[in-house]
């Protein structure tokens, strides 16, 4: 996925949303990889990013604070009955 894909994705008819919830494992993008381009662009840098995900690297998650990760449920949220 090309970076301008991410941003206009997002931008479409000038109507960003107002959260975003990003899965890192993406099929066809690496998560942390579109969590670093939103941030990166003026247009769509402030707004809030959740990362939602099954991942248990610690890694994702320092990753993901560093780029500007607002917020990540609790494990236990992911957790099957």
């Amino acid at each position: 996925m090309a970076e301008s894909d991410v941003i206009e994705i997002l931008l479409v008819e000038d109507n960003a949303p107002r959260l975003i919830l990003l899965e890192l494992k993406l099929p066809k993008a690496e998560g942390l990889q579109v969590l670093e381009k939103v941030k990166a662009d003026s247009r769509t840098r402030a707004i809030p990013m959740i990362i939602v995900t099954s991942s248990k690297e610690e890694r994702d998650m320092v990753s993901g604070y560093k780029l500007g990760v607002n917020s990540r449920p609790p494990a236990a949220a992911f957790r099957m009955a």
